[in-house]
């Protein structure tokens, strides 16, 4: 309907049209804005709305409570934000968009469910390769979050080889944990040699304590300069910053032998 409308609007604002044709038109629209009224009433979108957040809490609780998964379904962030207020799940994208041109080639390690790739890097980047060792997870992907930018791969990121490289933007996000720290250290040295000759590392991790540490992670992250003793082997120039969510300290990272690179993260 609203297309209807739309294209009704188009053809009302044509000059070749007899006046009186768009008169008509003109009546149209104001009967159909009439008639199509109940169906975009707000306490309908609120009740909807409602039932998003709902449904979407159970989906987490029944994906959640028995078999824990390895990744995220990112539609649960999406629909319970209203309810829940939590919008580190957005700051993950934005802060790993920012860096991606529109020629840009993205590598995304542990992609999940996708959701990233699909709704913040594909509208910033020209082509994403996004991995994860999950096969689930890139079933998942491409059911819901495929786009003619994207590749999905389900591979192993320490023993197989990445598909393709020179990229300019590798993202690690949510990922870093999951890997061992000899992982970590192949992972990296691979990353580097992936890069192009500007190319950046950007990401984020949670830091925790050892006592609470996921039931998933290998490592654990609870002081600031774990991150930077980290990185130091392989990068130049390393800039991390520190944001509190509720119940969560969220670290996001940027690492480049390219200083102009990340210059503006502060």
């Amino acid at each position: 309907m609203l297309k209807a409308f739309s294209n009704l609007q188009k053809l009302i604002q044509k000059e070749k049209i007899d006046p009186s044709e768009k008169v008509k038109i003109g009546r149209l629209i104001h009967v159909l804005g009439h008639i199509s009224r109940p169906f975009f009433w707000e306490p309908i979108a609120k009740l909807f709305q409602k039932y998003l957040s709902m449904y979407y809490s159970h989906l987490q609780w029944r994906q959640w409570h028995k078999n824990p998964p390895h990744w995220g379904d990112h539609r649960i962030d999406l629909f319970t934000w209203p309810e829940r207020l939590n919008s580190h799940w957005v700051e993950r994208g934005i802060y790993s968009k920012e860096l991606m041109r529109p020629d840009s080639k993205v590598l995304d390690i542990g992609c999940g469910d996708g959701f990233y790739a699909k709704y913040f890097y594909a509208s910033a980047a020209s082509t994403i390769d996004c991995l994860d060792i999950d096969q689930t997870a890139i079933k998942h992907a491409k059911k819901y979050n495929s786009h003619p930018k994207i590749r999905y791969f389900n591979l192993d990121a320490i023993k197989q080889s990445f598909p393709s490289s020179d990229y300019d933007v590798v993202c690690l996000d949510g990922s870093l944990a999951h890997f061992s720290s000899e992982e970590l250290k192949i992972l990296l040295e691979k990353i580097k040699k992936c890069l192009a000759t500007n190319g950046v590392l950007v990401g984020y991790e949670e830091m925790e304590k050892e006592a609470i540490k996921s039931w998933d992670h290998k490592m654990v992250f609870s002081k600031k300069n774990d991150f930077e003793e980290l990185f130091s082997p392989f990068f130049k120039y390393i800039k991390c910053i520190y944001l509190e969510s509720p119940g969560r300290l969220n670290m996001y990272f940027r690492c480049s032998d390219d200083k102009s690179r990340i210059e503006r993260f502060q």
